[in-house]
């Protein structure tokens, strides 16, 4: 499933211990950038009541039933995730990584 896949893919180019502020190669912003539009893509396709619904009824990462976020938080955590994309790029040239473009 595409959220799935996003979602992974996603919070591994986030992760600042793998990827600290200043160090994303070309390769690795512009992987940024299509992670946003792969976002956008997913909610204008299947809807974000779609994929809120997914995240409360499928097994999570770990295998487990819980559902982690309540109803409200899925809606609104596609359109966070595009958000920390955002801060991510930003937070690149801040730390003086002038070749990241959005």
């Amino acid at each position: 499933y595409r959220y799935q896949y996003l979602y992974e893919a996603t919070s591994i180019l986030l992760d600042t211990n793998l990827y600290p502020p200043g160090s994303l190669i070309k390769g690795k912003w512009h992987e940024l950038n299509s992670m946003l539009m792969a976002w956008l893509t997913l909610i204008q396709q299947v809807g974000i009541h779609s994929i809120a619904s997914y995240n409360d009824n499928e097994e999570d990462l770990q295998g487990t039933k819980e559902n982690e976020y309540k109803i409200s938080d899925s809606l609104i955590m596609p359109v966070t995730l595009m958000e920390t994309i955002l801060k991510r790029i930003i937070d690149e040239r801040a730390a003086g990584n002038t070749s990241v473009l959005i």
